[in-house]
């Protein structure tokens, strides 16, 4: 009789490979068919600058130039199609997932396990995020070629020959790829560092031997991502129902942890933008216990580490490539899915080892088949992933289904559900669900102008032209230098034949850019429509220098 949790020969299996590829696939064929959602406008749709070949300034667009040469790719085979893109995706987070499953088997006793560990991450619904949408395509880049540098590095160690340092360069190579990818990379170093204190004998260890090189490449990937916070992410609050700064995120960090954790192992009501109650000053003990769980986790992963190094060194894994998107470094969000990415490959390693310890205490007889009970329940585990996993994509083919998501967990609070979901109403020409979600949208966060803008527009295209005026007017009251409403209620002064106030707000648009031909042209209109002949030639001799 086989016993499918015993030692096994740790070489990969054609079965499992295909299982896991057939799996991935299944589990995300309900991504095709829909619309580009969230940040996929700024990085696709509206970004010129994937629609050629270039290279000498990626760093200049987004900082993640390994994502910029993919999505150029995408550009140039598929235009502005989001199946194309999808295939991409799902390409990526496949080989990531194949990756993690041949790491496994590297730090794992047991090929079943392993594969096991890189199903599950490959159905996670936690995953959804990175895969289903394009602009997150950043994490499963980072993740594959993390991964592969360190298979390539493992490689390096245990080699030999004349090509051994071949594959040192080409870990090096992936590296970069990986660092470029998205900047939590700068973590691998420690990975690889973690991985020789506990799997290398002492005398063939690379990296901890040569303090100067660690420290180098540290250095060199710190500065990398020094320049990408420089040049690309500023500290920007989101994801909090309470204002907070980036020291009071840091405090904050543990209660980030706790929460990503939770969406971990249980990845109901998902989000693509959360909304965390923070503790306030007085609620001493509401951030003390997230500080004491986080302070208890790392003292036991130094116990763990004496007794267990594969799940030691999956929680290092995890720890090493959370920190960067922890709160304690200022981030764009407080909490989100993608953030677990790469973190969650080392704490499923992690998870997998720690049963396997179980189940051989509780069946120490070699002989005995793995029961069927235990069998039964992993894959109904797995089938309940994949459930869940189908459920979270199918939210995020398109705007609506999206942020009807959040609305529904966070009714009283979703200022940017509602916002988001009343601009894809006004795109389908939904207009009354659309003046309905600003409205409400207003409600919960009075002084954005944007919001007044963008109902302004849509109570322009129902003809409600005073509504539309007095939404441009609370624009331009909460941001005076708003071009945009300064034009459009000057249109709506000129339909409603109330010129001289429509030619207020053209010259106040001339006064901020004097170079502005929409508000030249208008002008010229306008005096015309008046009989002021000599207003109208002069504006449209100013339209005839400003266009040489």
């Amino acid at each position: 009789m086989h016993n499918y949790l015993q030692s096994e020969k740790k070489s990969w299996s054609i079965p499992h490979i295909l299982l896991l590829i057939t799996a991935t696939i299944a589990v995300f064929l309900n991504s095709f068919g829909g619309g580009f959602t969230y940040d996929d406008y700024d990085l696709i749709v509206n970004n010129k600058s994937i629609r050629y070949w270039h290279f000498w300034d990626l760093w200049e667009i987004t900082g993640r130039s390994t994502r910029t040469l993919s999505l150029m790719l995408d550009y140039s085979l598929f235009g502005e199609s989001k199946n194309g893109y999808i295939i991409q995706n799902i390409f990526w987070h496949l080989f990531s997932s194949i990756l993690l499953y041949l790491l496994s088997l590297k730090l794992l006793d047991n090929k079943t396990a392993s594969f096991f560990t890189a199903l599950i991450f490959a159905l996670h619904p936690i995953h959804v995020e990175a895969v289903a949408n394009i602009a997150n395509r950043k994490e499963a880049l980072c993740m594959t070629f993390s991964i592969l540098s360190l298979l390539l590095y493992i490689k390096f160690l245990k080699g030999g020959g004349n090509y051994n340092y071949l594959y040192l360069f080409t870990s090096i190579l992936a590296f970069y790829l990986a660092l470029n990818s998205k900047q939590i990379a700068l973590a691998l170093p420690l990975c690889a560092a973690a991985y020789e204190y506990l799997y290398i004998e002492k005398e063939k260890r690379f990296i901890t031997r040569r303090p100067t090189i660690f420290i180098l490449l540290l250095s060199a990937s710190a500065f990398i991502v020094y320049i990408f916070k420089v040049k690309g992410v500023d500290f920007v609050k989101g994801g909090a129902l309470n204002d907070y700064d980036s020291i009071s995120a840091a405090m904050h960090s543990p209660a980030a942890l706790s929460h990503h954790l939770s969406l971990l192992f249980l990845p109901i009501n998902l989000s693509p933008d959360y909304l965390i109650k923070l503790p306030e000053a007085g609620e001493k003990t509401a951030l003390f216990i997230p500080w004491a769980v986080a302070i208890a986790l790392s003292a036991s992963l130094f116990l763990v580490a004496k007794k267990n190094r594969a799940i030691a060194f999956g929680l290092l894994w995890g720890l090493f490539y959370y920190i960067p998107v922890s709160s304690a470094i200022p981030e764009t969000y407080f909490v989100a899915d993608r953030y677990m990415y790469t973190p969650s490959a080392g704490i499923f390693i992690a998870i997998t080892e720690a049963v396997m310890i179980a189940y051989r205490r509780i069946n120490p007889t070699k002989a005995r088949p793995l029961p069927g009970l235990y069998l039964t329940l992993s894959i109904a585990a797995l089938l309940l992933l994949a459930a869940l996993t189908l459920l979270n994509n199918s939210r995020w083919t398109d705007e609506i289904s999206l942020w009807s998501q959040q609305i529904r967990l966070y009714p009283d609070y979703a200022y940017k559900g509602y916002y988001n979901r009343a601009v894809a109403y006004k795109k389908i020409s939904r207009y009354d669900d659309s003046l309905a979600d600003f409205s409400k949208a207003i409600e919960i966060m009075q002084e954005e102008p944007e919001t007044y803008y963008e109902r302004g527009i849509v109570f322009s295209m129902t003809n409600n032209y005073n509504a539309a005026i007095i939404d441009f007017s609370k624009t331009i009251m909460i941001d005076p230098n708003h071009l945009k409403a300064y034009n459009n209620r000057g249109s709506l002064y000129a339909m409603t034949k109330q010129y001289k106030k429509a030619i207020k707000d053209f010259k106040k648009i001339l006064e901020m850019d004097e170079d502005n031909l929409f508000a030249k042209k208008n002008l010229v209109m306008i005096y015309s429509d008046t009989g002021d002949i000599a207003k109208a030639t002069l504006y449209r001799k100013k339209i005839s220098r400003t266009a040489r």
